[in-house]
């Protein structure tokens, strides 16, 4: 009986300039992986069972024809390899769809994210004080967030009162909430012996 060869699940992200493959298979013993400037081939047996996988990627763009980074895992192999052409995002990674790939979100930036994001503040840029780097949380508002809110809407010219105008809205009008509900009804099916 011949051996049956599977596709190994692979997630992919990208950079400007690079893709960043991950191909996920417990055990997986590489036999081959090449990289040409169009296409990405790699096969191996992984898994409990030592089963047979390959898979090749066409890829949407060219990529630099050189020998990818690897990291080899336990669980999976974390590829990178450099685009030929750094620029704008690819719409996908290979010219047809696949059902075994799949776009890895926890390595996705999105195209106008910057690299310097990844910082120890993630993304806060590193200022002191919470938010923007104001002192006091929210900086500019009165007492921080816990300020008096007239106070604060008098100072965005807002008046003395929180909400002018407001004041007579409920005057001379009744609330239904106050009013008495009905008993309810007894629903209980009486039955004849």
């Amino acid at each position: 009986m011949a051996d049956i060869v599977l596709h190994p699940q692979i997630l992919w992200a990208q950079r400007k300039d690079t893709l960043l493959i991950t191909v996920t298979v417990d055990d997986f013993k590489v036999s081959n992986l090449t990289c040409t400037e169009n296409k990405l081939h790699i096969e191996g047996k992984g898994g409990p069972e030592q089963k047979s996988y390959k898979a090749e990627l066409d890829f949407y763009d060219l990529v630099e024809e050189n020998e990818p980074k690897t990291r080899i895992s336990s669980r999976e192999i974390f590829i990178v390899v450099q685009k030929k052409t750094p620029g704008p995002y690819w719409p996908r990674m290979t010219k047809t769809k696949l059902p075994y790939l799949k776009t890895d979100f926890n390595k996705w930036k999105d195209e106008d994210e910057s690299d310097e994001e990844d910082g120890p503040m993630g993304g806060m840029g590193g200022m002191p004080g919470g938010m923007g780097g104001m002192p006091g949380g929210m900086g500019g508002m009165p007492g921080g967030m816990g300020g008096n809110l007239e106070e604060m809407m008098a100072q965005m010219g807002g008046g003395g009162a929180a909400f002018p105008g407001l004041d007579d809205l409920n005057q001379g009008s009744d609330d239904s909430d106050d009013e008495q509900l009905p008993d309810l009804e007894d629903d209980t099916v009486e039955t004849k012996s």
